[in-house]
């Protein structure tokens, strides 16, 4: 039986307008978005409610995201 959800990954093209664009329907802090560059990575993390929204924008070839972004956008609806 699930109790509740801890945490919850999120991919995203653009990390910031992610950001910005959840701004705009909940209030939260802002969070530091931590750069990998030699991964060609970004991660943001957002408390809501308990819960931990982590955003993940990969813009590398080779990682796991990256390459699947497009399959997972066009798959998920409008």
């Amino acid at each position: 039986m699930i109790k509740g959800i801890g945490h919850l990954g999120i991919v995203v093209k653009d990390i910031e307008k992610s950001l910005d664009a959840l701004s705009q329907i909940i209030n939260f802090e802002s969070p530091a978005i931590k750069e990998f560059p030699e991964k060609k990575m970004k991660c943001a993390v957002v408390e809501v409610n308990g819960v931990a929204l982590e955003f993940l924008e990969d813009k590398s070839e080779d990682g796991f995201i990256g390459p699947n972004l497009g399959f997972w956008t066009a798959t998920s609806g409008p």
